[in-house]
């Protein structure tokens, strides 16, 4: 655990980086594709600072579940693993983990797509974002800018 919230690492974030393979290099973690099971979108061994991610993803998710992993990476002492399942993980660092990727993925937005207004579902599309995080997205946006603003 390098750091103790969402808030310090974005105050770390260097502001011409944005692409989350980057951001991951830039904090001393190293991502590794790897063959795993479908239902494993990715995993991290926070004590290593280690990321592996299922290789037979969507490219552009990819950067999701990067993005995902390294905020367990930072922020959590134990192992955490990204299930393809229906539903959106209520549990509070898999929550944390999901606000801090779409606070690093908006960010990559804008820096590739340079636009000044924003759709949830034009976004969730061009990373390939299942559905099932639509309402927690919606919900996020409010309190990242909150943070944003700080």
């Amino acid at each position: 655990m390098k750091y103790q919230s969402l808030n310090e690492i974005f105050e770390n974030l260097d502001e011409d980086v944005t692409d989350p393979l980057q951001l991951a290099k830039d904090f001393d973690c190293k991502v590794v594709e790897s063959e795993l099971p479908n239902h494993i979108q990715g995993f991290t061994e926070p004590t290593s600072q280690y990321i592996f991610i299922n290789r037979n993803m969507n490219e552009m998710f990819k950067k999701f579940v990067i993005a995902h992993e390294l905020i367990h990476a930072l922020l959590d002492s134990g192992s955490s693993y990204l299930l393809e399942n229906e539903r959106v993980s209520t549990l509070k660092t898999e929550a944390r983990a999901n606000k801090g990727a779409l606070f690093l993925l908006l960010r990559n937005y804008y820096h590739i797509l340079n636009i000044d207004g924003f759709n949830i579902c034009n976004f969730m599309s061009f990373y390939h974002i299942p559905e099932k995080y639509f309402y927690f997205f919606n919900e996020c946006l409010i309190d990242l800018k909150t943070i944003k603003k700080k």
